[in-house]
């Protein structure tokens, strides 16, 4: 499973509270890669709504494809999720933010 967490205004804090917290929970992290503001991980089994357990994180989401489209383009699926994509590729959002 990979999902995106969009870190706050201190961002090597909140990626230590992310780390801390998985694996204070057990949760193993394959793999992670950041970029800007925006922290990637792998990991072996789905999380959850834990965003109430993380006081750095601003949002969470969970990634559903990977790819390259164009900036800004919205996808409806069959189920009316709206998936935004551009800059952070095809995310289901946990909590609504705006991409600047």
């Amino acid at each position: 499973m990979h999902y995106i967490f969009i870190l706050g205004r201190n961002m090597k804090l909140s990626q230590a509270e992310i780390f801390s917290y998985f694996e204070k929970e057990d949760l193993r992290i394959i793999s992670f890669s950041l970029r800007k503001n925006a922290l990637l991980i792998e990991t072996n089994k789905e999380i959850g709504n834990i965003i109430d357990n993380l006081g750095g994180v601003i949002s969470i989401g969970k990634v559903l494809a990977f790819g390259s489209i164009k900036k800004n383009y919205i996808l409806e699926q069959k189920t009316n999720s709206t998936i935004l994509s551009g800059i952070l590729q095809k995310i289901l959002l946990k909590k609504q933010f705006q991409i600047i």
